[in-house]
């Protein structure tokens, strides 16, 4: 069974910024968000991340009203000869505003790349 058929729910690519916050950390720290599911994301760090961290993760949107939510870190993997970590991390939503806010920004990127299937 390859890693695809086991997930819970499907993935679709993207290219957002995002920081993500800690008292942990001094500062935020930067990230690329690269895909996108209903349960979480799939970041790009030059940090190695521990699986179990907790983060306030602030989704840039392009600068307009950032999205913030918690998360928290499922798996991290070193990317051989790129300097970067693979990690995923999956959604801890608080209150309901929040939530929905999620919920728009995931059927937005779904949107945009559904469009891109048409398209292509």
């Amino acid at each position: 069974m390859s890693e695809s058929d086991i997930r819970r729910f499907s993935r679709f690519e993207t290219l957002e910024y995002a920081l993500l916050m800690s008292s942990a950390l001094d500062d935020p720290l930067p990230v690329v968000i690269v895909d996108i599911s209903l349960g979480g994301l799939q970041l790009r760090t030059r940090v190695p991340l521990e699986s179990g961290d907790e983060f306030l993760m602030q989704i840039g949107q392009g600068g307009d009203n950032p999205i913030t939510t918690a998360v928290e870190v499922r798996y991290c993997t070193k990317i051989p000869h790129t300097g970067l970590h693979s990690v995923g991390v999956r959604f801890l939503p608080g209150k309901s505003e929040e939530r929905m806010r999620l919920v728009h920004y995931i059927h937005d990127a779904f949107a945009t790349q559904d469009h891109l299937s048409i398209a292509s």
